[in-house]
């Protein structure tokens, strides 16, 4: 194993090793060279234990998005015996920092100044005066702190056995549980990483997901130390993945399954910048894997995903699908969902139940990993620690087998042993939500936290309450408000529950002795909370849910409802309203007897787009919705069908005598209220005293509108303030479609609805 010597010199022998940083934020960037990498180090190791005066085996703590910094505190730890424990600057909430920083009795709290961030870290520092802070406001400024001893003699205090990372994962037991990774077991994780993924010193290696978890701090090790260089955006940006992997001419990326999907998207910008493209391959991990998006990234995209499959535990991946696996090996792996071979640094072996090693082909049991890789415990959790390490080597809690091909042993996942719900790649205790809700919600007897199916995250978070008594009603739906508002305390908006039920005790699987059977628990209840999910509300006759895009059945009956009531020019595929689904949002009004027989199509953006553009490819990026911006506080309709309309009309022809109109005419038109879609606008709905209110005409807008004269309509309903609490007023499917929305809207934070509407009948009046 190199020492921190031969690495150090790597660096500073380098010629074109280094390091951009890509801040988002100040919308600049800088490079470093990997000489100023080297020196830093040194800086910093000295400043850490001459000025500051650490200890081998003290812990430093940081709390910063993306940066260079995180990658030299680490190295100037790992290198001189000190410890690091990163904080989330996304999810910990302030009482999961501070019980971090206390239970790794952390000295020094580095952070980023400025902004969410550091109000996280002065109220997390406020109960622990005794930890040094530091704010640091840019790469310049974190220089000057640390000073400039260059003494080399502070990595003598290197042991690459002593823990060098606690990093934080989440199990059954409640509170994340800090993993202690050795220099030693994070060198050879990213060794075997390196060699798996044929990383050499060609490589620009494009870090998106965050340093604070063990992907991207194992793949910017493997990078350094094999002479590659590093492009570090400061966050993850979907709309600037291709177009800055273009830029900075990067080669290898590492993603989760919510970015496979969010990329699917993005289709337009990759089309801008291919031709400058240069990557030969992304990883793909953390969490399960989708082989339909997987399947449909590589074919759109012609980058190979590459599956890995692992856990903080093992120094990041165990095993993973050979980078240069012939075409058709590799197509066969990626449709089979296939987690890879073993990696060079560890073994794997499939268990069971009596942990015995399975040696026959495709018998399902426990994933085990034992190699250099693997964590040394958990941090003051010896009971946790014995049973993950028993038998001397670690056990996964996920259930799977291995296929023989071509004489090589290829592992598949089957599913999760252990209770955490891992939405998209994160890990999440339900035991500690639970603790959270419980201590909150205390008018119910008891309540458990389970996963359920989501088409985007893999798992989104569910609570299922036991109420004490009859009388819960008031309180369930105060703590439903709550749960949408993200109000439970100490728990951050990630984590909290995004969908609840009631069940009774009598309801609640339990074994003869009167335990929790929790895996009952998620089969009998995900369903309901899945639906609860997804449903809007009901008026007497319809109920109002999203629709998802994998929900294949739907969105080809959606297709089918729309396309029987516009004219065939503005008929769509399945495939553009799976798109919609994806990027914006699909509702459905089922009848009483769960038949879809309306939808309603929109989605999330600012105002910029709807009133700058000027027609409805570019309001609606070619109705795929690819202007979306989830972010944006405004919702805007686009289209709604039900099958019990009267009817489209067809052969419409203005090809000759084409009425001469402009914005006067057309106003005029819409005050006469002769329109249907006009007076079905102008009227009130949701609880609002008044109807929408025509806010821009599009003259020319969309052609191929026979029937609109080619205009669009831009309808404002009236503004949602926050005590506006939309309701649904009428039994029909129409303006129930559009309450839904409104509704929608209202519960997901928006200010403003607009319909991007048209005119039915101004064929007929404008002559």
């Amino acid at each position: 194993m190199e020492t921190p010597k031969d690495l150090l010199n790597k660096f500073l022998r380098s010629k074109n090793q280094t390091i951009t940083y890509i801040d988002y934020d100040q919308k600049k960037d800088y490079t470093l060279t990997s000489q100023t990498l080297a020196k830093t180090i040194i800086h910093c190791a000295n400043f850490l234990h001459k000025t500051l005066g650490l200890k081998k085996g003290d812990t430093v703590s940081y709390l910063f998005e993306n940066c260079p910094e995180i990658i030299i505190l680490n190295l100037a730890c790992f290198f001189t015996g000190l410890r690091t424990c990163p904080l989330d600057s996304k999810r910990d909430t302030e009482d999961v920092a501070t019980q971090k920083l206390k239970e790794t009795k952390t000295k020094v709290l580095f952070f980023r100044k400025g902004g969410k961030i550091e109000e996280l870290a002065k109220k997390t520092n406020q109960g622990l005066p005794n930890i040094k802070t530091f704010s640091i406001q840019n790469f310049e400024d974190f220089e000057i702190q640390i000073g400039k001893n260059e003494n080399q003699e502070i990595i003598n205090f290197f042991d690459p056995n002593s823990i060098s990372l606690i990093l934080y994962t989440s199990g059954t037991t409640g509170f994340p549980k800090g993993a202690l990774l050795s220099f030693s077991s994070l060198y050879h994780g990213a060794k075997q990483v390196s060699h798996w993924f044929q990383i050499t010193s060609d490589e620009k290696f494009y870090l998106v997901l965050p340093l604070h978890h063990i992907n991207s701090t194992i793949f910017a090790l493997s990078t350094l130390f094999s002479g590659g260089s590093l492009i570090i955006p400061s966050r993850y940006s979907k709309s600037r993945f291709f177009t800055d992997a273009a830029k900075y001419s990067t080669t290898a990326s590492s993603i989760v399954s919510t970015i496979n999907l969010d990329l699917l998207e993005e289709e337009e910008n990759y089309n801008k910048v291919k031709d400058g493209l240069k990557f030969k391959r992304i990883q793909i991990g953390s969490a399960p894997v989708s082989p339909k998006h997987a399947s449909e990234f590589v074919k759109k995209y012609g980058i190979r995903l590459i599956q890995g499959y692992g856990s903080t535990e093992t120094s990041l991946r165990a095993t993973g699908i050979p980078v240069d696996a012939p075409d058709k090996l590799y197509n066969y792996l990626l449709s089979k969902n296939s987690i890879g071979e073993e990696l060079s640094q560890n073994k794997v072996f499939i268990v069971n139940q009596n942990n015995s090693v399975i040696k026959t082909a495709n018998t399902e049991g426990e994933i085990c990993i034992k190699g250099k890789n693997i964590m040394q415990g958990y941090l003051d959790r010896p009971d946790d620690s014995a049973k993950a390490l028993k038998n001397g080597y670690f056990h996964s809690g996920d259930s799977g087998f291995f296929e023989e091909i071509d004489g090589k042993r290829f592992y598949f996942l089957k599913g999760r042993i252990k209770e955490i719900i891992i939405k998209g790649g994160i890990n999440i205790s339900p035991l500690f939500i639970e603790e959270k809700l419980r201590m909150h919600a205390t008018w119910a007897k008891d309540v458990y936290v389970i996963g359920f199916p989501h088409y985007r995250f893999g798992e989104e978070i569910g609570a299922v309450f036991v109420p004490k008594d009859e009388k819960y009603n008031s309180d369930f739906t105060k703590t439903l408000q709550e749960l949408k508002e993200n109000k439970i305390p100490n728990l951050s908006p990630y984590e909290t529950p995004k969908s609840a039920v009631i069940a009774f005790d009598g309801e609640i699987p339990k074994t003869s002795t009167g335990k929790i059977q929790r895996v009952n628990i998620k089969k009998d209840f995900e369903k309901k909370l899945l639906d609860s999910y997804r449903t809007i509300g009901q008026n007497q006759n319809y109920i109002f849910k999203i629709i998802w895009p994998d929900e294949q059945n739907l969105i080809e009956k959606s297709t089918q409802i729309h396309n029987s009531v516009f004219p065939k020019s503005l008929s769509v595929t399945p495939e553009t309203l799976e798109h919609r689904a994806t990027n914006g949002f699909v509702i459905g009004a089922f009848d009483k007897t769960n038949n879809l027989t309306g939808v309603l199509t929109g989605f999330f953006s600012s105002e910029q787009p709807l009133f700058e553009k000027n027609n409805w490819a570019e309001i609606t990026g070619n109705g795929k919705f690819t202007t979306a911006n989830s972010k944006g506080k405004i919702a805007i309709l686009v289209s709604a069908a039900s099958s019990n309309s009267q009817g489209k009309l067809e052969n419409i022809s203005m090809t000759s005598n084409k009425p001469q109109i402009d914005e006067k005419t057309i106003q005029e038109y819409i005050n006469t209220q002769k329109d249907f879609i006009v007076k079905f606008h102008f009227a009130p709905k949701a609880g609002f005293k008044d109807g929408a209110k025509t806010t821009r005409i599009i003259l020319n807008g969309n052609p191929q509108d026979l029937e609109s004269l080619g205009t669009i309509i831009i309808f404002e309903y009236p503004l949602l303030t926050p005590s506006t609490n939309p309701t649904f007023t009428s039994n029909k499917i129409g303006i129930g479609l559009v309450e839904a929305a409104i509704k929608y809207a209202k519960d997901q934070k928006k200010e403003k609805v607009f319909a991007l509407s048209r005119l039915g009948e101004a064929y007929k009046y404008i002559k």
